[in-house]
């Protein structure tokens, strides 16, 4: 069995104090899991979130991120829409990359 993932979104560019990135709404009608790739050189969270309309948007999961560790991510879709959200801790990072992922229904 063969998987084939697409990349929806991909950022480097490091966070403030505190700051967030949103990735851009996805459409995942045709997929069953967001995965991806977190690194940052200070502590945050990667945040699950989904919507019906693209409009209110719900967080139904979360992942911690230790600072220098970086992580797999892996979140099971059950909304029309879904965003991955990542909110960086006290510090400001010098160093981040997010990478977000589709899997197809197979």
């Amino acid at each position: 069995m063969s998987c084939i993932r697409t990349v929806k979104d991909r950022t480097s560019d490091p966070l403030g104090a505190a700051g967030e990135y949103a990735s851009p709404g996805i459409k995942v009608e045709l997929y069953n899991q967001i995965r991806g790739l977190a690194s940052a050189d200070q502590g945050g969270t990667v945040e699950f979130h989904e919507s019906f309309d693209g409009l209110t948007w719900y967080k139904t999961s979360s992942e911690a991120v230790t600072g220098g560790t970086p992580i797999g991510f892996a979140f099971v879709c059950h909304a029309y829409y879904a965003m991955v959200k990542y909110v960086n801790g006290a510090d400001a990072q010098t160093t981040f990359d997010l990478q977000v992922y589709v899997d197809p229904f197979v």
